[in-house]
């Protein structure tokens, strides 16, 4: 709090009129109460993994500390968490595409929250799993990649599809762990990159966007070169950037996804807001109590539904849709359904069923006992890295 606020507060409380130095010496005494209540969460973090692994059977818990030398205290580095109904919801009923991000951590003890999440089958936002980390470096990216491919078990026959926003640290990471993985880079920070690199401007803007959009090799081709009639520059920036990763017309159909952006994230993000900024067990608490009531919200949405399909996708029944790329038919296929007086919802692919859907939140996010109820392990206590990360900083 700014000074002048907490004299508002002891003003209004109590009548008080305090100067600055009664104000300074209050706040720092508040500041290394607060400290020591959020370093005791650091401390108590080995029962709490041990916890949440009996409370959740099946979750992935699993933390990695520092220990620089033996006789020095441990120190939390890195925790990754994944419960196990969201990981199973997301083997049985989701579609194989992730997303990865990250948001700033805005605590006491600075770090990165990385994310993994998913999409369900009426389109909505799936987290699978998340991990706090020290720093965003190629080193943690690795750490959080290996970590969730060996949690997620042997992947479909085509393997998972990733979605990425081209951050420094995360493609050396993919070429460390997944060198031969399917991967899109969101085509909005493609975007910014483009447009920071000097390639400003409507048409330019918009003639990315539709190269991007396209589904089709030749309808790519077509936009592409009206780009490089606009600006040759343009085109060779785009050149280099391979189109595998960013143009719906070179993705890979097996996801059944036209994801071209990091929207997913940016809702887990925007979801998760208020709990960045808490100590480290609160804010792993405030977000598996959130997806606990998420995952009850769903499954009574589910039981109100009827047919085959979601109420999302039986919406965009009435719009254009790709039918290779997404797996529901487009303008053109459903001109031919219905001239042949076929239903178009039979035609549909099985990811966008309502019997899918209820896979995906078939099991549940069990309640966490009161912390006098916690397993007590052994492990010795593990205190927080005590260094303030500069963010802007240069990738490692």
């Amino acid at each position: 709090m700014p000074l002048k606020a907490i004299l508002g507060e002891v003003k209004h409380k109590w009548g008080v009129d305090v100067n600055n130095c009664q104000l300074y010496r209050a706040r720092r005494i508040a500041k290394k109460m607060f400290q020591g209540k959020v370093k005791l969460q650091y401390n108590k973090l080995w029962d709490y993994c041990e916890t949440i692994r009996q409370a959740n059977r099946g979750s992935c818990v699993m933390m990695k500390v520092d220990r620089p030398l033996p006789d020095h205290p441990a120190c939390f580095q890195r925790l990754y968490f994944s419960l196990a109904a969201m990981k199973k919801g997301f083997r049985a009923g989701c579609r194989p595409i992730i997303e990865l991000n990250r948001c700033f951590l805005k605590g006491t003890y600075k770090g990165q929250l990385l994310s993994a999440i998913s999409t369900d089958d009426n389109n909505n936002m799936y987290p699978v799993a998340l991990v706090v980390v020290e720093a965003k470096t190629k080193d943690s990216w690795i750490w959080f990649l290996e970590t969730l491919v060996s949690d997620l078990g042997t992947p479909p026959a085509q393997g998972w599809t990733f979605i990425s926003d081209r951050q420094k640290g995360l493609q050396p990471a993919f070429d460390v762990v997944l060198p031969r993985g399917d991967h899109r880079f969101c085509v909005r920070h493609l975007y910014a990159n483009y447009r920071d690199a000097g390639h400003r401007g409507l048409a330019l803007k918009d003639k990315l966007w539709a190269a991007a959009a396209a589904y089709t090799e030749a309808e790519f081709h077509k936009e592409i070169d009206e780009l490089k009639h606009i600006s040759e520059d343009a085109y060779n920036y785009l050149s280099n950037v391979d189109p595998s990763l960013w143009s719906r017309a070179w993705f890979n159909i097996f996801p059944r996804c036209d994801l071209l952006v990091n929207n997913l994230c940016e809702c887990f993000n925007a979801y998760i807001l208020n709990a960045r900024d808490l100590p480290i067990i609160s804010m792993l608490e405030f977000i598996r109590k959130k997806l606990m009531k998420r995952d009850q919200v769903k499954k009574d949405g589910i039981r109100t539904m009827t047919g085959r399909l979601c109420p999302r996708v039986v919406a965009k029944l009435d719009e254009i849709g790709q039918w290779d790329m997404t797996g529901i038919p487009c303008a053109y296929a459903m001109s031919a359904i219905w001239f042949f007086n076929a239903n178009p919802k039979d035609y549909v692919d099985d990811w966008y069923t309502i019997e899918m859907y209820k896979k995906a939140y078939d099991d549940i996010v069990y309640p966490m006992p009161g912390e006098d109820q916690w397993v007590k392990t052994n492990y010795d206590q593990v205190d927080p890295l005590e260094v303030e990360y500069n963010q802007g900083g240069p990738e490692k």
